[in-house]
């Protein structure tokens, strides 16, 4: 078992080696940088009715990403809620629309390389790609976020429960990132199935949805530990734009991990039917 990790592991470095993952990853984050405020902005704007539960999630997260990346998400999501009722949202959607897919576009040209496909498509067609993604997000955002609603609802049922009572932190802490972990993941399977340029099997997206999962997570908690303890170094380097290079190379480290899930699927299919992911 272990001698096959080893191999495994060693497959996936030279793989992520030879489609030189780092650098698109570095490619990748520029892009969801320029595109991720675009996107939030026009997606709570669709998403008012959950800005409870879109706070509660964020705080929910908040012992996992790094102080300053929360702080920088915060603010972004205070200013989408309070302007969720101006009409100058609707008036600029599809500025927002163009701006978000950016980082779509790079997200699937990041995909279909490390799946071993085709990249060589024309600019409209990637952007068009890119906007269907980013509206069918918004779509499962909408979902997953009534799902939640949902189980915050079974959660109050449950607390009151006198059985359940000496658990119902434990019960709700689990709770809270198991709905995060759950939305993470939706999202990760549906852009490893549907964003390739050819048909990929569900069998070969989930495992990388996995990876990505809880790379996402854990590498986040980690990087947020090291943050908090170096803090001081880090605000005597940059100063007052600190929070910015920490959510900078956040950004980098998922984009590494995301890729990388992306190359766990490649292997998966590769090991079921000898084939690439189609």
């Amino acid at each position: 078992m272990i001698k096959k990790i080893l191999i495994f592991t060693t497959k996936l470095i030279n793989k992520t080696t030879e489609d030189n993952i780092f650098a698109l990853s570095a490619q990748l984050s520029y892009y969801i940088i320029l595109s991720i405020f675009p996107f939030l902005i026009m997606a709570i704007s669709l998403l008012c009715g959950y800005s409870e539960y879109i706070y509660n999630i964020l705080n929910s997260l908040s012992n996992v990403i790094p102080k300053e990346v929360h702080n920088i998400i915060y603010n972004v999501l205070k200013y989408s809620v309070g302007s969720c009722s101006k009409p100058y949202l609707t008036i600029s959607m599809l500025i927002i629309i163009w701006s978000a897919t950016s980082g779509s576009a790079a997200i699937i040209n990041g995909i279909n390389i490390a799946y071993g496909f085709n990249t060589k498509k024309n600019f409209l067609f990637l952007r068009l790609r890119g906007i269907l993604f980013t509206l069918a997000l918004m779509i499962s955002m909408q979902i997953i976020f009534a799902v939640i609603v949902a189980g915050s609802s079974l959660l109050l049922f449950i607390k009151g429960v006198s059985i359940f009572e000496d658990y119902n932190f434990i019960l709700i802490d689990i709770l809270r990132f198991a709905f995060a972990f759950f939305a993470i993941f939706i999202i990760l399977l549906a852009s490893y199935k549907f964003l390739p340029y050819e048909k990929v099997k569900f069998t070969y997206a989930y495992p990388g949805a996995i990876f990505a999962s809880v790379g996402s997570i854990a590498g986040s908690y980690l990087y947020s530990r090291y943050v908090s303890t170096r803090v001081v170094f880090i605000n005597s380097i940059y100063g007052n734009l600190s929070g910015l290079f920490v959510f900078i190379i956040w950004i980098y480290i998922l984009s590494i991990i995301f890729l990388m899930g992306a190359e766990v699927n490649y292997f998966a299919a590769k090991q079921k039917n000898g084939k690439s992911a189609g």
